[in-house]
């Protein structure tokens, strides 16, 4: 806590206007000198009287330090009189956060008896997710005679956690890579394992459940029991990188920001993917950027949905050390989902990169030219604008072409489209995907 004591201004323009009075009827033998001796007795007597005030203590206690958007939370201030003398004048004020709302504001003032306590409340409405601190308190306590002032700076934080109001649930999203691992998900593998479709019939073998025993052919053979063997279906790991740099954030008309957009649809995908039993990373490229090795279960979700929330747009890592970074730390990885809307060349050759050494690349590529100005008042303004839109979007055409001859299967996600669409459109694409993969290989 930094303290710091001072007088009221009343007293110091009373005590400027007596010296100024007493100089200038000396100087000039003026009866203005005479003017002065009130002030000086009235400062006198304060003087006298006056007290330095008390000390006080603020606690802050916040009713929920977790809420969603738009969500209403309460924060009591407490202020208690430590001391054992009475103090006139209280106030005491909140530093809140810019994208915390407050109906009420967080400036109170009172008068405390000695060792009373008081609690003041205020609201905050969140109005976008992130993680916010209320603080520091700004405490002004001032005597009776308005003589002595004590200004202190509690240097007090609290953090206030807003989630995502609603995050859309994917069903339709699925992952299909090459290399699966041993665990159990939602992958159908081609090998023999547990799974629910079946994959050939064998040999009943001393030790093999009987539940898995086919009677109907068993029954056709002479001594043989025949088994069913299924399809297994295995996890994978996947790491989701997030492009939030400065150059990748564009705000539309409207006021949606580009890497808000982006960082919703992480959330969503890390839900679906954790719950289809694979290990799921997180690598953010952006102001406070984050690496979160893969992991699964709620945990893992928690661990990703608070490292989102606290991506911000800027920051001075480049784009271009995510493929040596996948290559170092995670060379045996199944599938990589980049979310980024391809703006500049250094996210299309590291998306490049990345596709060309061996990885199941996914790219979600929120369109840009969605968040452009939508109208302008001036019809010359407008056909300028519309061609430039058309012009932009068939450069990027041409852009996303590129980078799916390099292997990357890529969805362009138009801002008006639901996330669970877009991506139901990639089981078609894998398909095809597969398809061309196989006749390269052929060639």
């Amino acid at each position: 806590m930094i303290s710091l004591r001072t007088t009221s201004a009343k007293v110091q323009v009373l005590a400027s206007f007596a010296a100024i009075s007493f100089v200038i009827g000396l100087v000039f033998r003026n009866v203005l000198i005479f003017a002065s001796i009130p002030v000086l007795i009235y400062l006198g007597l304060l003087s006298l009287q006056s007290q330095p005030p008390g000390e006080i203590t603020v606690q802050r206690l916040i009713e929920k330090a977790q809420l969603f958007e738009d969500d209403t939370s309460k924060v009591r201030l407490r202020t208690t009189n430590t001391s054992k003398r009475p103090i006139s004048l209280v106030t005491v004020e909140d530093s809140v956060s810019e994208e915390l709302e407050n109906d009420n504001p967080a400036a109170f003032s009172f008068s405390l008896k000695p060792g009373e306590s008081r609690d003041n409340f205020y609201s905050v409405k969140a109005s976008t997710f992130g993680v916010f601190s209320l603080g520091p308190l700004r405490t002004r306590c001032e005597d009776s005679s308005g003589l002595n002032i004590t200004k202190s700076l509690i240097k007090d934080y609290s953090m206030v956690v807003v989630l995502p109001k609603t995050t859309e649930r994917l069903t339709h999203f699925k992952i299909r890579p090459r290399k699966t691992k041993p665990w159990p998900g939602e992958i159908v593998a081609r090998t023999v394992g547990l799974g629910m479709d079946n994959y050939s019939i064998r040999q009943y073998i001393p030790g093999d459940t009987f539940r898995r025993i086919n009677w109907r052919a068993s029954a056709k053979t002479e001594d043989n029991l025949l088994l069913n063997e299924q399809t297994a279906e295995l996890g994978a790991d996947t790491i989701i990188v997030i492009d939030a740099r400065h150059a990748s954030n564009l705000i539309s008309s409207s006021g949606d920001s580009l890497v808000k957009h982006s960082l919703r649809a992480a959330i969503s995908i890390s839900d679906k993917l954790l719950r289809d039993r694979n290990r799921v990373g997180l690598v953010t490229v952006g102001l406070d950027s984050d690496r979160i090795p893969p992991g699964y279960g709620r945990r893992q979700y928690n661990r990703l949905v608070l490292s989102l929330i606290r991506v911000k747009a800027g920051g001075v890592f480049t784009f271009e050390n995510i493929p040596s970074y996948l290559k170092y730390f995670y060379p045996h990885l199944a599938q990589v989902v980049l979310i980024s809307p391809l703006l500049d060349t250094e996210a299309f050759n590291a998306s490049g990169e990345i596709a060309r050494s061996g990885y199941e690349l996914l790219i979600l590529s929120p369109n840009p030219v969605d968040f452009s100005p939508a109208k302008t008042r001036n019809r010359e303004n407008q056909r300028t604008l519309k061609i430039s839109r058309d012009l932009a979007l068939l450069a990027r055409n041409t852009n996303l072409d590129y980078l799916r001859r390099a292997g990357a299967l890529i969805l362009d996600w138009r801002k008006d489209d639901p996330l669970d669409f877009i991506l139901s459109r990639n089981i078609r694409a894998q398909t095809r995907h597969t398809e061309l993969a196989m006749r390269r290989r052929i060639s």
